[in-house]
């Protein structure tokens, strides 16, 4: 968590970044599908013709271990509260501004070890920016279907669920900036 002032008052910014356990369980549970089938190609084929299979194994497992790093690499939830309200970023070009005065409540989430990685949509108007163990759930005043005009072109959710480190912390915080 950083804590800073600048012109426009004070700011607070809080990343939180994804252990590697989701990514290392995707990139072994593929290689193995993967290399289960070039096992059979090799038992079925003989081994010149599974050359080109292993070949393909090889390559795919270069191209997912770039991948598992882009993901993780980008998977970081960043907010940060303002004078204008509180802004959540992920995965590079997933953005959301709550006004402060469209938040209702904030509180400290739930905690534990989480799979669920980057920007989620869950029913009910409930969003989530996950990338760790520790959330904070901040409430907004918005109702289903009701988008004010300073709104257009925001994403309408009534709950959000936002990955954090320091949960107390940050929630301690944000309860100091927000205005009353």
């Amino acid at each position: 968590m950083t804590d800073a002032a600048t012109a426009g008052g004070p700011t607070l910014t809080s990343t939180s970044r994804p252990g590697w356990g989701p990514f290392v369980l995707v990139g072994v549970l593929m290689l193995v599908s993967l290399g289960v089938g070039a096992a059979a190609s090799l038992a079925v084929e003989g081994v010149r013709e599974s050359r080109t299979a292993l070949l393909v194994l090889a390559g795919v497992a270069v191209a997912e271990v770039v991948l598992m790093w882009w993901l993780h690499r980008h998977s970081t939830v960043t907010l940060t509260a303002d004078a204008r309200g509180i802004t959540l970023h992920t995965m590079r070009f997933v953005r959301s501004t709550i006004p402060w005065q469209e938040v209702d409540s904030i509180a400290v989430g739930l905690r534990g070890p989480s799979l669920e990685i980057g920007w989620r949509m869950y029913g009910g108007g409930r969003v989530a920016y996950a990338a760790g163990p520790e959330t904070i759930t901040l409430t907004t005043t918005r109702t289903r279907g009701h988008r004010p005009a300073a709104l257009q072109g925001h994403r309408l959710a009534r709950e959000y669920l936002v990955s954090v480190s320091e949960a107390e912390a940050v929630v301690a915080r944000l309860q100091q900036m927000r205005p009353r």
